[in-house]
């Protein structure tokens, strides 16, 4: 990180969102999708445990999967 975002006032590492249980909802979800799924590598890029580049349409797929997984924990979290 260069000097100046380390000076800036609340600029630090990002905490990852993507938990372990959000990641498998989201897998679940995905692998109903129709079409072909998402090669495992994709997901692990994904998730921030590799680096790389995702395939659009592996990427529309596994983003619109942690979406919905997202609203699903959610409202399982609110009842």
């Amino acid at each position: 990180m260069c000097e100046y975002c380390e000076r800036m006032n609340g600029f630090g590492p990002k905490r990852n969102l993507l938990t372990p249980e959000l990641i498998a909802c989201a897998q679940v979800i995905e692998n109903a999708l129709p079409g072909t799924p998402a090669p495992a590598d994709a997901w692990t890029i994904v998730s921030g445990a590799a680096s790389g580049s995702v395939e659009w349409t592996y990427l529309d797929r596994i983003t619109k999967s942690l979406d919905a997984a997202a609203e699903r924990l959610a409202s399982e979290k609110h009842r």
